[in-house]
């Protein structure tokens, strides 16, 4: 790993994340999707903003009930696979999410499946949520879905080890200067590999600080993928739903 603040450009342009990965339920995104987009009462042909988007799952569910979509991601190989879905009205770039896309532009910004706090510098994960802001038109929503850092520190799994496709992970993941980490050696055909993640721990305390100073009220809060209450003991998920001012 050759730096590992910016692990993420390394590990998310790897084939051997989305193999790891390859589970993520793609009803439960679906889902999520459309309980959010009703909760707000966001009007089809709105402009959302699919912020670091991946592979485009979520992008391409929005296209499909009717919302005008663009999707930016810091990985390559991601928005190159994203791409061959695009069409009218569902494009994909590559950005990166600290710097400003589109001002005033957008009806509503998603921020899903923890794509926030990858960075040690705690002002970048500021800029995440003003570069979100920015582009956001007057009144327009921005959404996060992040791990709820709580129950994920209390439950941690030490070690793990996986196997897909004759490619073993083993996984080992422990907390430093608050920051989950997660150390990934990946064996395969004989090679081994190295990767890490590492995601702060942001708190519900420190999202209301980033949007106090970036012109954004919070609005609703959930704790899963059907919007119950957070609860921030036994909630799997920190969801934050706010309209900018």
């Amino acid at each position: 790993m050759k730096n590992k603040d910016e692990w993420f450009k390394e590990w998310f342009n790897s084939p051997y994340y989305h193999l790891l990965y390859w589970n993520r339920s793609e009803s439960e995104a679906k889902g999520f999707i459309n309980n959010i987009c009703a909760k707000i009462a966001l009007p089809k042909n709105s402009k959302v903003l699919d912020l670091a988007c991946g592979k485009g799952r979520h992008s391409k569910h929005l296209h499909s009930i009717g919302y005008n979509v663009e999707g930016i991601d810091l990985s390559k190989n991601s928005i190159d696979f994203a791409s061959q879905s695009a069409k009218e009205n569902l494009n994909f770039f590559i950005h990166d999410m600290r710097k400003n896309f589109r001002i005033n532009y957008f009806d509503c910004v998603m921020n899903l499946f923890t794509s926030i706090g990858y960075f040690t510098n705690t002002n970048d994960n500021f800029k995440v949520i003003e570069t979100s802001s920015l582009s956001l038109k007057r009144k327009g929503w921005l959404i996060i879905d992040f791990l709820n850092a709580t129950k994920t520190i209390n439950n941690l799994v030490a070690n793990e080890t996986k196997k897909i496709n004759n490619v073993e992970f083993s996984l080992i993941r422990r907390i430093e200067k608050n920051e989950i980490i997660k150390d990934i050696t990946i064996n395969h055909k004989n090679k081994t590999y190295n990767f890490q993640e590492r995601v702060t721990a942001l708190t519900l305390n420190d999202f209301e600080s980033y949007f106090r100073d970036s012109s954004l009220n919070l609005i609703h809060l959930f704790g899963d993928y059907d919007l119950s209450n957070f609860d921030e003991p036994t909630s799997n998920r920190l969801i934050m739903v706010c309209e900018k001012k």
